[in-house]
């Protein structure tokens, strides 16, 4: 995966403690493993510059703090960055209080992820070339469908 441009960010985990203790604890729904995490957005829009301005956040994110994960997404109608991935509420206050000065209108969201795109967020280079072709080729189908 790249930094910037149309992409997803990808740098590293920023608190991983309990990460291993907690995949124990997961949900299996569709046959998929599933955990819930909390992350950090720094931005959430849906302007006409909503794109650019989402990938401006996440370069000046990544310049920052480039030993934190951050990923840019898109979910119809909003333009997303969010960063790290945290077990527990703990960690996500902390990485939020690290990150306030630089991006004070964060605030902390629970995702569910599976198990297997956790894999994938903290180790791109382990996604199949196949699979991050057709990732991206949906989401271009996905933007071409908006237009």
């Amino acid at each position: 995966m790249e930094q910037g441009g149309d992409t997803m960010g990808v740098g590293k985990i920023f608190e991983s403690g309990m990460l291993n203790r907690n995949l124990s604890e997961q949900v299996v729904r569709d046959g998929k493993q599933i955990i819930t995490v909390s992350r950090i957005s720094i931005f959430f829009d849906n302007s006409q510059n909503a794109r650019a301005d989402a990938n401006e956040t996440l370069l000046k994110f990544n310049e920052l703090f480039p030993d934190i994960l951050a990923d840019m997404s898109h979910e119809n109608p909003y333009f997303k960055v969010s960063v790290g991935i945290c077990i527990s509420t703990d960690e996500a206050l902390i990485l939020l209080n690290k990150l306030r000065a630089e991006f004070p209108k964060a605030f902390i969201v629970r995702e569910r992820i599976s198990v297997e795109e956790l894999k994938y967020l903290l180790n791109p280079e382990l996604r199949p070339e196949k699979e991050e072709a057709e990732l991206q080729e949906s989401e271009i189908d996905q933007e071409n469908e908006q237009l």
